[in-house]
């Protein structure tokens, strides 16, 4: 499941996300303007710091097929924890994804609402009463939203579902009612509670609204439009929390503002356990000393007197453009008295250069400000010369330091404003292509990755029923030989492999030999094994099943198919080694496909032999007729010439012997993979093919036979080409 949650992610997110991760959620996605909300990356998390509200969200969110969207709202509790008001805004977004669907196939939205849209509620009565009407801006935006979720359902068939929420709480909730109210203990010998003393409330577990959602989901909640009103066990007024705190704070005092009021209630919460079976296992009472704990035991980093001083003015910009031009202004009439400068040109101006300073730091409007405190210097210091008043009116070369300051003022701030504002807007294009083009790249390699993995499973195409076909009829041959050949060239096809072999079994399956193996295996693979040697294999061998190196046992390799005859396994098919994307169920069933094509084609070849043996070998012998045995040489010749197998070539004379006689003496030194046979009809020379023979042992093998009486002769493979 791909589940996207997205609006608010300041609160209950965290504790969401964590919950998710836990079930078989295959993806999870946050997106929002705050969504870098936890501490710590888990694994399947994508962040992405787009709104919901920008026209291009779901542009960029668009290749991802959700299964469910989580819609986080602005609640009551974050306005009361000092969160910036920014309903509305939210609103655009929840219309920009419903828009985004409602002539597409949706996933699943789920809105997480409050109880605070109730106007007066009684908690043992069955039904809710109707909403309020007269609420403040949040309430009526969120009431919005629930209009929107049920008129795109009504019309446009979006599955929906609503969750009204009481408070939150939680360790991670750093943005509830609750929260807030323990650091105001924490710092405050008096906290104000914004609501009369005898107004209910509910305080709801953050982990048991993440239960009740991964709930909905896991039920597959099929009802057309619900409306689920969440609720704690307890319920208690905002007194008796208050009494609650004051036993671990006893030096707090507790004011009640009557005049205000706290419209998040408690509701009546039957449906969620009527239809899910859902009810919260966390009690307030059992976790505030847990909350509160934690909250006084998190480290605050203590900060330097300068530090504090810069992060209070850093926190305040306009009082700090204040200060700057106050402090700049005495600080220039300073330098003024100090130098006994007037207005005479051939002197630094410090007026003038005040003015610069300030426009061209802090744009148009301080640098008009900044003239105006310099032409007043400028009429201070006339003042003090006591020079007649007419002149500086009368005169109008003394009014140019007053239009140099406004000029000065306005065309440093003009630049200045210009500047700031490109670079601002050039910062926020440039932040923007940069996570768009980043994410499209993630797109892309998904993308990419997906239709790869599409194009070996479309119609017509490797393991399609048109590849099948075409591995059936390339498979249709009598000849054993001719059926390895192809079946090495098939597996290395299809499975996209080059590490596979075939190997041949004796009637006991203790010993298997090599016939064919990939060229880059040639030199690498044994050419004989005892199956002793592999016993955690052996077993499903023998019971025809495939077996799969999940374990990763050394010297095993990582698939096995075994050919089987009759109950009897004939033979092996391996793939010694795999790449990562191959260790896939998808990839084992096709290689049990094709493991299944290629033993039906080899038992139907050796089916064949048996039922031609009278044709095939001389009479009562093991020496080949010399058709079929010019037909096997010229196989293994290919075999050969590809390096993927190897073979020696001998010639015996059998002298006066009888071919029967010849056969039985022969039989005794040679293997039953290897190949005697006549080139020739009318000889009495026999030659035998000396399957995955090396030179470096065709020695060792005509000792063998001279001792029984043979003479051999080594023939070179040139020398035969052209059989």
């Amino acid at each position: 499941m791909n589940v996207l949650i997205t609006g608010y992610l300041g609160a209950m997110v965290a504790s969401l996300t964590r919950e998710l991760t836990k079930t078989n959620t295959n993806k999870i996605i946050l997106a929002g303007s705050n969504a870098k909300v936890l501490s710590d990356k888990l694994v399947g998390i994508t962040i992405h710091t787009i709104d919901p509200a920008d026209p291009l969200f779901y542009e960029v969110l668009s290749s991802n097929d959700f299964d469910a969207i989580i819609f986080n709202p602005i609640r009551e509790e974050q306005l009361l924890a000092g969160e910036n008001p920014i309903s509305g805004r939210l609103l655009d977004g929840l219309i920009n994804i419903l828009n985004f669907y409602k002539n597409k196939t949706s996933p699943w939205l789920i809105f997480l609402s409050s109880t605070e849209v109730y106007e007066r509620i009684d908690i043992n009565s069955p039904t809710i009463e109707s909403p309020q009407k007269d609420s403040m801006l949040n309430k009526n935006i969120l009431l919005t939203c629930e209009q929107y979720c049920q008129y795109y359902n009504h019309f446009y068939h979006l599955n929906t579902s609503i969750i009204r929420l009481p408070f939150v709480y939680g360790p991670e909730e750093n943005h509830s009612f609750l929260h807030t109210l323990i650091s105001d203990c924490l710092k405050n010998s008096a906290v104000d509670i914004p609501a009369n003393q005898e107004s209910l409330c509910s305080f709801l577990h953050a982990n048991d609204v993440a239960n009740f959602i991964i709930r909905l989901l896991d039920e597959k909640y099929t009802h057309d439009f619900e409306i689920f009103n969440l609720t704690s066990p307890d319920t208690f007024s905002l007194n008796a929390l208050a009494q609650n705190l004051h036993t671990y704070f006893p030096d707090v005092k507790f004011n009640f503002l009557s005049r205000n009021n706290i419209s998040t209630k408690p509701v009546n919460g039957k449906l969620a356990k009527m239809e899910l079976n859902w009810t919260p296992s966390h009690r307030l009472e059992n976790s505030l000393e847990d909350l509160i704990s934690q909250l006084k035991n998190k480290p605050e980093p203590k900060q330097k007197f300068f530090d504090q001083i810069k992060a209070k003015l850093a926190s305040r910009p306009n009082l700090l453009k204040w200060l700057e031009l106050i402090l700049g202004g005495a600080v220039m009439q300073g330098l003024v008295y100090l130098t006994g400068t007037f207005v005479q040109f051939k002197y630094i101006d410090f007026r003038l250069l005040y003015v610069i300073l300030i426009g061209s730091a802090y744009g148009i409007r301080f640098g008009l400000l900044a003239s105006l405190i310099a032409g007043a210097s400028n009429l201070y210091s006339w003042y003090q010369l006591g020079l007649d008043w007419e002149l500086l009116i009368y005169h109008v070369e003394n009014w140019l330091p007053f239009a140099l300051y406004l000029i000065a003022g306005s065309i440093t701030g003009y630049l200045w404003d210009k500047k700031e504002n490109e670079t601002n807007f050039a910062n926020k294009q440039l932040a923007l292509t940069q996570e768009k083009y980043a994410f499209l790249y993630n797109i892309y390699e998904d993308t990419r990755k997906t239709k790869n993995q599409l194009r070996e499973q479309l119609i017509g195409y490797r393991d399609s029923y048109g590849r099948i076909y075409t591995i059936t009829r390339e498979l249709d041959s009598l000849n054993s030989n001719d059926v390895f050949l192809k079946a090495l060239d098939i597996i290395e096809d299809v499975m996209i492999n080059k590490s596979a072999a075939i190997y041949s079994l004796d009637q006991s399956a203790r010993f298997a030999r090599l016939e064919v193996s990939s060229t880059s295996l040639v030199e690498s693979t044994p050419k004989s094994l005892n199956m002793t040697d592999f016993p955690e294999a052996v077993k499903q061998i023998k019971n025809g099943e495939m077996f799969y190196n999940k374990s990763l046992l050394p010297d095993y390799p990582s698939l096995i198919a075994p050919i089987m005859k009759d109950q009897q396994p004939l033979g092996m098919i391996f793939i010694w080694k795999r790449t990562f994307e191959q260790h896939s169920m998808y990839y084992e069933n096709l290689f049990k496909v094709v493991s299944g094509l290629i033993e039906s084609s080899l038992v139907r070849a050796v089916l064949f032999r048996e039922a031609n043996l009278a044709k095939w070998y001389m009479p009562s012998t093991i020496i080949l007729e010399a058709d079929f045995f010019k037909e096997t040489l010229k196989i293994k010749m290919e075999m050969q010439n590809r390096d993927i197998t190897k073979f020696q070539l001998i010639s015996i004379d059998k002298g006066e012997m009888s071919w029967q006689n010849f056969s039985a003496v022969l039989e005794k030194g040679i293997r039953t993979t290897d190949y005697a046979g006549l080139l020739e009809k009318t000889t009495n020379v026999c030659y035998v093919i000396l399957s995955q023979a090396e030179e470096s042992s065709i020695t060792v093998i005509i000792n063998r036979l001279t001792k029984l009486g043979l003479v051999c002769k080594i023939v070179e493979s040139n020398a035969i080409i052209n059989v």
